[in-house]
């Protein structure tokens, strides 16, 4: 799709949840989760662009916690750290 010729070829599935939680009227705290579970596999270099080597496993998590503090009516501060 991207006309990258000599690029590895993927395969991948995604799944991703999150949620938020209402603590008080001025904060708000909330998580999220993702995964990607795939295979990867190299196109070989002997000059053909059909010559791949196996199929071997890639996967990424990804983690999210986050906190909201509505300061304002229309004013929020957004906290956030994440883990890969």
């Amino acid at each position: 799709i991207t006309g990258d010729e000599y690029g590895p070829a993927q395969r991948s599935h995604i799944l991703s949840a999150d949620f938020t939680y209402d603590l008080m009227p001025w904060l708000s705290v909330g998580g999220k989760y993702g995964m990607r579970y795939g295979q990867v596999r190299e196109r070989l270099l002997d000059g053909d662009r059909e010559s791949f080597s196996e199929w071997y496993s890639s996967s990424a998590h990804l983690g999210i916690i986050r906190a909201d503090l509505h300061v304002v009516r229309n004013w929020d501060a957004l906290f956030e750290g994440r883990v890969m």
